[in-house]
């Protein structure tokens, strides 16, 4: 394909964003969720924004 497009949260294991940022042959673009929080339900307070390199 010409640009992959690839969704990474804190959650996301490592293998997966190495194969989705290698798929394009003009463009990758990675989308990080700094915000995401796995447990929202029973979280004793907001989310913090997360650095995005510190994601990937």
């Amino acid at each position: 394909m010409d640009t992959a497009h690839a969704f990474v949260t804190s959650t996301t294991m490592r293998e997966p964003p190495y194969v989705m940022a290698t798929r394009g042959r003009e463009r990758n673009m990675i989308y990080v969720d700094s915000r995401y929080n796995p447990d929202s339900e029973t979280a004793h307070a907001e989310a913090l924004p997360a650095v995005p390199t510190a994601v990937l």
